[in-house]
């Protein structure tokens, strides 16, 4: 839980196993890893969000401000 000004927000994190398991064997589910960084993140232009103007290192650091 992060409080943000007057309200809260629920907060999560994902951790994928780092080799498959007997569960992805199971389900047939293959997950190729990338190394991405804000800077190469094909996200940004996916969602044609030039860099200059929304700033990534909230993203990157994990704080918002």
């Amino acid at each position: 839980m992060v409080r943000h000004g007057d309200h809260t927000h629920l907060t999560y994190e994902l951790e994928l196993p780092s080799e498959p398991g007997a569960v992805q064997e199971e389900l047939n589910v293959r997950l190729d890893a990338e190394a991405e960084d804000a800077d190469s993140a094909e996200i940004f232009r996916r969602l044609h969000m030039p860099r200059d103007k929304h700033p990534t290192e909230p993203l990157a650091k994990g704080e918002w401000r």
